[in-house]
């Protein structure tokens, strides 16, 4: 497929200055008087094409950034529910900081010591 393509451009050349003239009359002879009209026409073509290519832009450029603002708006969500989490939850309990637990039992009187967990009283 690409060597027809390729012999179909080898077939036309290169187009010189006298066969652009020549293809210029042709047309002239073809159009004639109806010339500037098909300008118009042809001018007004390609401002509609541009037109519609440009409100295809607008329109990927308008998605593109809505795309980006709903990521952005999901990213936030996500960092507000982690943080109402993290607040949720207690803190974690250490001895120092509980008031609930129980107080340590007063130390013994001096001259008298307590026996090892391991011994039995007789």
């Amino acid at each position: 497929m690409l060597a027809v393509n390729a012999n179909a451009f080898l077939l036309l050349g290169n187009l010189g200055t006298f066969e652009m003239i020549v293809v210029l009359l042709i047309g002239l002879l073809l159009f004639g008087s109806r010339l500037p009209e098909v300008g118009r026409s042809l001018g007004r073509s390609l401002m509609e094409f541009k037109k519609g290519l440009r409100g295809f832009t607008d329109d990927l450029h308008a998605a593109e950034r809505e795309t980006r603002k709903l990521i952005e708006d999901a990213e936030a969500e996500e960092r507000r529910r982690a943080a109402a989490a993290r607040a949720a939850e207690p803190p974690p309990a250490t001895s120092a900081s509980t008031p609930s637990a129980a107080p340590a039992p007063p130390p013994p009187p001096p001259g008298r010591r307590d026996p090892p967990d391991d011994v039995k009283p007789l």
